[in-house]
């Protein structure tokens, strides 16, 4: 299949969902949505029915079609990810996180960091036991983690690379702060004050 009929077809895929020209153009040069280019899928009616995909996986969710439109726009490898990946990697986070209410760590994840949806349950507790051991040595100052996290999902995407070298700056300078605040990004000036 030659470029521009790889492309038209995932031009009309994604108007197939109902998306607007505007929302197409922005998203149809994700890599995400090029991972099959050169294979042979010209006859794969399953691949290019992302409006099947995006209603199944909504529904799953337990979510509108056009809440999950609006992940899917912001973390596009959600129009090709099968519904039924999306939904463990949801549900298998929300049991392993312990959070007797599913719809509110979806709807958070939707908002917030949609990039959740497509990755493993595993990763995202193994991120969670990080922010809890940084709460228990009081660089993150929490009532409740939990809470915390589904006003700031995107703390469970962060490595353990990462969260050691924030917490090395913590333990360093002597700081403690909201999780809101311990991912943030800071100026120069800010560490070395």
């Amino acid at each position: 299949m030659l470029e521009s009929e790889y492309r038209a077809k995932l031009v009309k895929s994604l108007f197939d969902c109902g998306l607007r020209a505007e929302q197409v153009a922005k998203v149809v040069h994700h890599k995400s949505l090029w991972f099959l280019f050169g294979k042979d899928t010209s006859d794969d009616g399953v691949f290019w029915n992302f409006n099947d995909r995006i209603e199944r996986a909504a529904a799953l969710l337990g979510v509108s079609k056009e809440k999950y439109l609006i992940a899917a726009l912001r973390q596009p490898p959600l129009f090709v990810t099968s519904p039924d990946l999306v939904k463990a990697n949801a549900h298998g986070a929300i049991k392993l996180l312990g959070i007797s209410l599913r719809h509110r760590y979806i709807e958070a994840v939707i908002f917030r960091q949609p990039s959740l949806l497509c990755s493993a349950p595993q990763t995202v507790h193994g991120h969670y036991l990080d922010l809890m051991e940084v709460r228990e040595k009081g660089y993150i100052i929490s009532e409740n983690l939990l809470e915390d996290i589904l006003r700031h999902p995107s703390s469970l995407t962060y490595s353990s690379n990462n969260t050691t070298l924030r917490v090395f700056h913590a333990e360093l300078y002597k700081r403690t702060c909201a999780l809101g605040t311990f991912f943030k990004k800071k100026s120069r000036e800010v560490i070395e004050q």
